[in-house]
């Protein structure tokens, strides 16, 4: 139940973000935009097992006066998880750049705000891209076992991949149950298997969209 919910809630935050973040970077004009495009893909290649000390010292100190801040509880789930996912972030972007803006203005003569042009009108073109995203986020969320792993103790936070992290070091009679390990691997990997044979048109056809321009 526990990575059901989260990836539920992350992949559904995080499609929201990119929403967002991509029609800024893609439709408006500010300074600095490209500037801080290329910083946040700067920073998405850095290895992922650099942010793990700071992440850990952020949530051990956050809120202040909190003794472990909100370590070992769900706000790690609710606020760690909806990152802004900057490689999605410029695949919808390359997209969104090859739609006409000639719908952007049309909109707006009509009384259309942002958020109207984005999520009625951009969205409904870009639905191929976001299928994609949707797809791959929720198996990166499903799969990942560090956030629980490093940030929570608790049996009861655990998710599938962490549960099975914790097993191959944590043994009551001195060697791993494997047994429990290899039902814990079947449960994780099945559901991710499905949704990829499932949806695999769809992630060939988001992927091959990227390049194609209106």
């Amino acid at each position: 139940m526990n990575s059901i919910l989260r990836t539920v809630y992350s992949t559904g935050m995080t499609v929201i973000t990119v929403m967002i973040c991509a029609y800024a970077f893609a439709r408006l004009r500010f300074k600095g935009r490209d500037t801080i495009f290329l910083a946040l893909l700067f920073c998405s290649m850095l290895p992922a097992t650099i942010n793990l000390l700071p992440t850990y010292m952020l949530y051990a100190n956050w809120p202040s006066g909190k003794a472990d801040g909100i370590l070992n509880t769900w706000w790690v789930y609710l606020i760690g998880g909806p990152s802004i996912n900057v490689m999605a972030t410029f695949i919808a972007k390359q997209y969104m750049q090859g739609i006409p803006e000639s719908l952007d203005e049309s909109a707006k003569i009509d009384g259309a705000n942002v958020f109207q042009i984005m999520f009625r009108i951009i969205l409904p073109v870009a639905k191929p891209v976001f299928g994609y995203i949707i797809i791959t986020t929720a198996l990166g969320v499903w799969n990942d076992w560090s956030t629980s792993f490093f940030y929570t103790s608790d049996d009861y936070l655990q998710v599938l991949p962490s549960a099975i992290s914790k097993l191959s070091v944590t043994t009551n009679v001195g060697m791993p149950d494997y047994p429990l390990m290899i039902t814990l691997g079947i449960a994780v990997t099945i559901p991710a298997l499905v949704i990829y044979l499932i949806f695999q048109k769809n992630i060939v056809e988001g992927i091959a969209n990227v390049g194609i321009k209106g």
